[in-house]
């Protein structure tokens, strides 16, 4: 059985995998492409490992919304919101 995502799913998920190896390779206090930012906007840190946590909760949680409304799990918006929270914070 197949169940085809959205393409603003497959680009974000395909983001977080290449954010995931860039952090993987260069340790996320020491991004390059960061360290540029940091210098550039006067900041004191790489806030590269930001940007990671905020997609580590933000791309589980548009997929488990999206299955959750497909499969029809759940009817009450709280409910459905609730679930998705509680899956976001189980990673």
């Amino acid at each position: 059985m197949s169940f085809p995502l959205t393409p603003l799913l497959y680009f974000l998920d395909t983001y977080a995998l290449y954010r995931l190896m860039v952090g993987a390779k260069y340790t996320y206090a020491e991004v390059p492409l960061f360290d540029w930012i940091s210098k550039m906007f006067g900041w004191e840190r790489n806030n590269y490992d930001k940007v990671g946590h905020f997609m580590q909760g933000f791309v589980p949680a548009l997929l488990a919304r999206e299955i959750l409304i497909r499969k029809k799990v759940v009817n009450f918006p709280g409910w459905q919101n609730f679930i998705i929270i509680s899956i976001c914070l189980a990673f």
